[in-house]
């Protein structure tokens, strides 16, 4: 049997020394990078003909190998192994903000189930 953690229940996440806490229903998991702009507001016009320059975050991180595999030929669930590329981001419970990081910093969760 494995740990399943789901992100629909998280309300918890210790990362970079703290607990953070998390509003339910706000994880994801996706390209961890930064994005410079170099005009005021670039979301005014089309962003790819703005200026700006994407940073690879995961860069930062010692690479792991992905592990994938699926639970069949028409499954969409796979397994895969976080690297340094991969962030984590939620909405902070008690300020409403956004906080995002490399998912390589999380070391524990606490959920909530109904």
């Amino acid at each position: 049997m494995s740990l399943a953690i789901d992100s629909r229940y998280i309300t918890g996440i210790y990362a970079l020394g703290q607990w953070f806490k998390v509003k339910k229903g706000t994880v994801g998991v996706d390209a961890y990078e930064f994005t410079d702009w170099e005009e005021p507001d670039p979301h005014d016009g089309n962003l790819w003909e703005v200026a700006h320059t994407n940073y690879q975050l995961g860069e930062l991180y010692a690479d792991t190998r992905a592990y994938r595999a699926t639970y069949g030929e028409n499954s969409r669930a796979r397994f895969a192994s976080p690297s340094g590329c991969h962030g984590i981001s939620f909405v902070d419970a008690e300020t409403g903000e956004r906080v995002s990081f490399s998912m390589m910093e999380v070391r524990a969760f606490r959920e909530e189930r109904p």
